[in-house]
């Protein structure tokens, strides 16, 4: 399955032609590491997903892998600490800061009419 998934992937396929050794190294440590484990083989490979395209070799990969837990509980324990900080960061303002509301708790009035249907 983990080597029929990376097979269909095109930026996998061109690091195949690269490092076939390192990428079967790879699959080689997905495999170990789910220990049967399907749930895990799926998040893993979804994270490899994401990174494929921005690597160079397999090395980062190959990282991945081998830190990522292959107990559950402590993987989703350690998510919030792997999310990158600008993806922390407080959302962006989509209303006006006062958000049209005055201090008297009224909504402001429009500052144009609109005409009638």
């Amino acid at each position: 399955m983990v080597q029929g998934a990376f097979n269909e992937n095109q930026y996998f396929q061109q690091l195949q032609i690269q490092d076939a050794a390192g990428c079967s190294a790879l699959v080689k440590d997905i495999l170990d590491g789910a220990d049967g484990d399907f749930l895990w083989t799926a998040i893993v490979f979804n994270l490899l997903e994401d990174e494929i395209p921005w690597v160079l070799s397999v090395a980062p990969l190959r990282a991945i892998v081998q830190t990522t837990s292959s107990r559950l509980e402590e993987f989703f324990s350690n998510i919030p600490d792997t999310i990158k900080i600008q993806e922390a960061s407080p959302p962006r303002r989509l209303l006006p800061p006062n958000n049209g509301i005055t201090n008297d708790g009224d909504s402001p009035k429009p500052s144009r009419q609109v005409p009638p249907c």
